[in-house]
């Protein structure tokens, strides 16, 4: 009880599955406003 749960950022890269190509990816950021409550953003890197 009391022990901060610590941010997260994540990385999300869409393939194609046939060509394998990059169509895009996106770093996302999780941050908790308390122990229940997460708050996503992008994070622009």
């Amino acid at each position: 009880i009391g022990k901060e749960k610590p941010s997260v950022k994540i990385s999300l890269t869409i393939e194609d599955a046939q060509s394998g190509k990059i169509l895009t990816v996106s770093y996302l950021e999780i941050e908790w406003e308390d122990q229940g409550i997460a708050k996503v953003k992008e994070d622009p890197v």
